[in-house]
């Protein structure tokens, strides 16, 4: 199994730390791992719906975000993936506090991935969990893509050379 840089993974935690989709939901990156990812987010009325609770597409976007992220360490790093589907289940409707979103890699298969993600308050109370599909696209959406559009720099090889 291929390990992922410490120091690519550093760097393309700091870029999501700063993109703006990222920034207007308030998610933070914590850990990309060989088949996971750890995020949170701060709960505030901008992910309000007119009823006083988290909007759905708001947990939609994280969970879809935490299920990319958990995939990332199965893809060559000339490749990208797309989301094919995503499955949401909305538990419980969270109106403040952080919270912890958890992305897990299923099967990595050569062409799809199969992932999936949950959302917990800060008492570890489930709040939402999805099942994603994504499509791995050679040549697309890759992070050096994601690099140039966000002016990183210099991004370190996504591998561990043994």
């Amino acid at each position: 199994m291929r390990r992922l840089n410490p120091e690519h993974v550093a760097r393309v935690i700091q870029m999501l730390n700063n993109a703006p989709y990222f920034k207007l939901l308030s998610i933070a990156v914590q850990e990309i791992g060989q088949s996971y990812s750890i995020m949170t987010a701060e709960v505030s009325e901008k992910h309000f719906t007119p009823f006083g609770g988290i909007h759905g597409g708001a947990y939609a976007s994280m969970l879809d975000s935490a299920a990319y992220w958990a995939a990332y360490a199965s893809v060559d790093e000339d490749a990208g993936m797309t989301s094919l589907d995503l499955s949401v289940n909305m538990l419980a409707p969270a109106k403040d506090g952080e919270l912890h979103i958890r992305g897990e890699l299923i099967r990595a298969g050569r062409t799809i991935s199969l992932t999936e993600a949950s959302i917990y308050n800060s008492d570890g109370r489930l709040l939402a969990h999805a099942v994603s599909k994504m499509m791995i696209v050679p040549g697309m959406q890759t992070i050096k893509q994601a690099a140039e559009f966000s002016s990183l720099q210099d991004i370190p090889p996504k591998f561990m050379v043994d």
